[in-house]
C-alpha cells in the first residue's frame, strides 16, 4: 500500500493519505504467513508458484489496524500484493470513471496500469483495498476472479516480539503507531522480521521513527555495504557495527551479531520524500541502545 500511496503522489499534484484508526483489531498470529489469505474483508488465493511471502501490518496505539499487506515474491522478480488501508477516500483522489473496471465479489474493481505494474483499486465503504501485480491487465483479471469479500472486522497481524532482544523506550507515551513486517520463505521459515515504532502525535506531526530488524541465519558482512564506512562501538555491553555517514556526526544504523542471527537498530528519522534525522531522534536512539539486552 505504501507503493500505491507513492503512485497516487506521482499521479496527483497533492495527496494526503488519511489513514486514521481502522475498524479492525488484531486477531492474533497465524502459524505460517502463507496460510493467511485475507486482508480484513478481502480474501484471495495464494499463487501456486512463489519464492517467499511477506506480511505487513500497521496499527495505531490502541491496537486498531491502519494497514495490512500480503505480498508474494514470484519467479523472475515479479510480485503480487494484496492490501487494505482504512479511511481512504479514493474517489476524491482520482477519477475512477475513466478506468477499466469489472465486478467481483459484489464490489467494483478498477484497473490502473502504471509502468511494469498493474494496480487494482477496490473502494469499500470508507476503506480501500488494492492489488499490485507485475504483469498486464489480462493476467490480473484472472487473478481478480479469485477474490471475495466478507463483513470481517478483524484480521491476522504479527506481534512485536523480535527473538532474543529486549529494550525499553523512555518516551513510550509518544509512540502513536507501530508497523511489523515478516518475510517467510517457501519452506515456511521466517527469514526476516522487523518492527518500526512511530513517535509523535500522528503522521502529520511525526517526530521520528525507530526501526528494529531480526535477520535470521545471517552475518553482519552479508548485510553491510562494502562502499560504506563502519566502526565498532560497544554500548551497554553489546558490540555493534555502526554505519558512519558523511551526513551526520554520529551513526544512525547499528548491527550486532547474536548467535546465528543479526539484529539491526536504525534511527529512521521522519518519513516522506526525504528522511530527516533530528538531534532528538539521535538522542532517542542512544537512550534505547543503552537499554538493549539479549536473552
Amino acid at each position: 500500500m505504501k507503493k500505491i500511496v507513492l503512485l497516487f503522489l506521482s499521479v496527483m499534484m497533492a495527496f494526503c493519505l488519511c489513514a486514521c484508526s481502522g475498524k479492525g483489531v488484531s486477531a492474533g498470529k497465524a502459524k505460517k504467513i502463507v496460510d493467511d489469505t485475507s486482508v480484513m474483508a478481502m480474501s484471495f488465493t495464494c499463487p501456486d508458484a512463489y519464492e517467499s511471502v511477506e506480511r505487513y501490518s500497521e496499527l495505531d496505539k490502541t491496537g486498531k489496524l491502519i494497514e495490512k499487506d500480503i505480498t508474494y515474491n514470484l519467479p523472475e522478480g515479479k510480485i503480487l500484493g494484496y492490501a487494505y488501508s482504512s479511511s481512504v477516500d479514493v474517489v476524491s483522489l482520482m477519477d475512477l470513471s475513466s478506468l477499466e473496471s469489472l465486478e467481483q465479489g459484489g464490489q467494483t474493481c478498477y484497473f490502473y496500469p502504471y509502468g511494469d505494474d498493474t494496480y487494482v483499486f477496490v473502494p469499500v465503504g470508507e476503506d480501500l483495498y488494492a492489488i499490485d501485480y507485475t504483469g498486464d491487465i489480462e493476467e490480473l483479471k484472472e487473478i481478480v476472479k479469485s477474490i471475495s469479500f466478507t463483513n470481517a472486522q478483524d484480521t491476522i497481524t504479527d506481534d512485536t516480539e523480535l527473538g532474543d532482544i529486549s529494550f525499553t523506550f523512555e518516551d513510550e507515551d509518544k509512540v502513536y503507531a507501530h508497523a511489523v513486517r515478516v518475510l517467510e520463505n517457501k519452506a515456511g521459515e521466517i527469514e526476516r522480521k522487523s518492527v518500526q515504532y512511530y513517535f509523535g502525535e500522528d503522521d502529520s506531526n511525526q517526530e521520528y521513527r525507530i526501526f528494529f530488524s531480526l535477520h535470521k541465519n545471517a552475518k553482519i558482512e552479508d548485510l553491510t555495504d562494502p562502499d560504506r564506512t563502519y566502526e565498532e562501538r560497544t554500548i551497554n555491553g553489546t558490540t555493534y557495527t555502526a554505519h558512519i555517514s558523511d551526513n551526520y556526526d554520529k551513526p544512525y544504523n547499528y548491527y550486532t551479531q547474536h548467535g546465528n542471527d543479526v539484529y539491526q537498530i536504525v534511527n529512521n528519522g521522519t518519513g516522506g520524500w526525504f528522511v530527516d534525522r533530528s538531534e532528538e531522534s539521535f538522542e532517542a536512539l542512544e537512550a534505547i541502545l543503552n537499554t538493549v539486552s539479549f536473552r
